[in-house]
């Protein structure tokens, strides 16, 4: 499942380094990760909406975020060690210190998105040189933030929320940061939410979303439609 960003030579190293990582001895690591990516995320299938783009979060999480107990770091980190190109370093260090969080849409320009960080109420201005297609002010989305060349691009994943989610998922944050949670754990329990909107559509979303959906917090393999 290929990153599609803006910079191509992002999405090509983190893809070339998946070639190494993920495979052969490898193959283990990545099983136990998308256990733990399950377990985090939610349970999806090959026909839901957002499979492609999960399949890609996967890529990125399991690349970039998650320390592997072969290496005790995560690939990026671990590649970064034994390359000695500058451009490639450049390329690592970019994803090494990416940022993924959910944002609130606040400004759409040409070449420019505005976003603000529902986790940690910072803005950030994005320069997308491609189209934005069905993307609006006020959409809420988890996206990765890559700074790269002196401009801050958007990795390849994004998942997006229903409307009218954005106060929920800041008393979402609010909860689990209170508790001692990471904004990693903000994003993923709300990727679960949003999983579980497809499964239980007899549900109002807002329920959903505050978490007062009883019966809902372990969604089965399949609910009935």
């Amino acid at each position: 499942h290929a990153c599609r960003v803006s910079d191509s030579a992002l999405g090509e190293l983190l893809d070339e380094l998946f070639e190494v990582y993920g495979r052969n001895e490898w193959a283990g690591e990545v099983l136990r990760a998308r256990d733990e990516f399950v377990e985090r995320t939610g349970q999806i299938f090959e026909d839901d909406e957002f499979y492609e783009a999960r399949m890609t979060a996967f890529l990125e999480w399991y690349m970039i975020e998650r320390t592997a107990t072969k290496t005790h770091c995560s690939p990026v980190i671990d590649a970064l060690r034994f390359e000695t190109r500058a451009e490639r370093k450049d390329v690592l260090r970019a994803w090494a210190t990416s940022h993924r969080s959910v944002f609130e849409v606040r400004e759409l320009d040409e070449g420019k998105v505005v976003l603000l960080d529902l986790v940690s109420g910072c803005e950030f201005r994005v320069d997308e040189r491609r189209q934005v297609h069905g993307v609006s002010e006020g959409d809420v989305l988890e996206a990765r933030l890559v700074g790269y060349r002196g401009e801050v691009l958007f990795g390849g994943a994004f998942l997006y929320h229903p409307q009218g989610t954005a106060d929920a998922i800041r008393k979402q944050a609010q909860r689990i940061m209170g508790k001692g949670g990471t904004r990693t754990d903000v994003v993923d329990h709300v990727a679960a939410l949003r999983v579980r909107v497809n499964r239980y559509r007899h549900v109002a979303v807002q329920q959903i979303y505050s978490g007062d959906a009883s019966g809902t917090n372990d969604p089965p393999d399949r609910a009935p439609e």
